[in-house]
């Protein structure tokens, strides 16, 4: 007691401090384990005392290590946010699920920052934890925050769900973008994307596309590699009239015909899909080209492969040298 500093518990008006009013409110609702960063430890023996004067049973104390800045120098505090979110990270729930992150996954991550199973078991659902989690195993040594890691773990998470709840969780972020969402499409496209998403935000540069009417390329997409605007223009219409010619777009019966022309061509396939790719889905990546053909259905796959021609075509004239 003699290098404790006399705490004001009470003040003149009757109003209890925080030490006070947290000891009654622990033992008013039976709490068992205060844990809490080690930050609090030069308070502990007084709340321990307060308990004591009462002649309350003491919780069990467990002060955690401190969570420290990504670069491991300094302690991770509220501050720092404001410049994570410009990477799209933050330290707060709520932001985290706007930036798509799973619960299952900050529950994984933020148990693993300081504490352990074994040295090699990283992934860990909510029944996991529950059933091997003890204080016996935390790490007293602070831990810097590897938001690398996260997405790693975001990722396994969004894996492990079923495909019609990762379709739930994903279709927020496509109506807060203004998509109208048809349930049956975005269930054939949840499969295609599961295994590509690292965060379910990602859903909308990825798989926008298949809610929309039209897609813009940009005409430097469409110019196929090692080929020029007049020959990017010349393969496109070759490939409108195979599409042209199907009974239909699925995988099965896309996909043979335009492998043989590949074949026959003497072009590679990056140059003949990858086109057929900035055409179709507006964009230069996308989820397997054949299945997303599929979902589009073959009226707009082959309305976007004649706007692409437009464009080439504009192109190539544009390239031409003038009389």
């Amino acid at each position: 007691n003699r290098v404790l500093d006399d705490y004001i518990l009470v003040k003149s008006d009757g109003l209890a401090l925080y030490h006070l009013a947290a000891a009654v409110d622990d033992h008013l609702m039976k709490i068992t384990h205060v844990i809490r960063g080690s930050e609090w430890l030069p308070t502990f023996p007084l709340h321990g005392l307060i308990h004591r004067a009462f002649g309350w049973q003491e919780p069990v104390w467990v002060h955690l290590s401190v969570f420290l800045k990504p670069s491991g120098k300094g302690k991770m505090s509220k501050r720092e946010s404001a410049e994570l979110i410009k990477d799209g990270y933050s330290i707060f729930i709520k932001d985290l699920q706007g930036l798509g992150y799973l619960p299952e996954a900050v529950v994984n991550w933020i148990a693993l920052m300081g504490w352990s199973y074994d040295d090699h078991t990283e992934f860990f659902t909510m029944a996991d934890l529950i059933e091997k989690f003890s204080l016996e195993r935390l790490n007293p040594a602070p831990a810097a925050i590897n938001f690398t890691k996260f997405d790693h773990f975001n990722g396994l998470h969004i894996r492990h769900l079923p495909v019609e709840e990762l379709a739930k969780r994903i279709k927020p972020f496509l109506i807060d973008q203004g998509y109208k969402v048809d349930e049956d499409v975005l269930l054939k496209i949840t499969p295609l994307i599961q295994e590509r998403l690292h965060t379910l935000d990602e859903v909308v540069e990825m798989a926008g596309f298949f809610f929309k009417t039209d897609v813009q390329p940009s005409a430097e997409d469409l110019v196929v590699k090692d080929l020029s605007p007049k020959e990017s223009y010349e393969l496109a219409q070759k490939i409108l009239k195979i599409l042209n010619q199907l009974p239909d777009m699925q995988v099965s019966t896309s996909e043979p015909p335009l492998r043989r022309f590949v074949e026959e061509s003497g072009l590679k396939p990056a140059q003949v899909f990858g086109l057929i790719r900035a055409a179709v889905t507006g964009q230069k990546i996308s989820p397997p080209l054949f299945e997303s053909m599929e979902i589009i259905g073959k009226e707009r796959v082959l309305k976007r492969m004649e706007n692409a021609i437009s464009i080439l075509k504009k192109m190539a004239e544009e390239a031409e040298p003038q009389a």
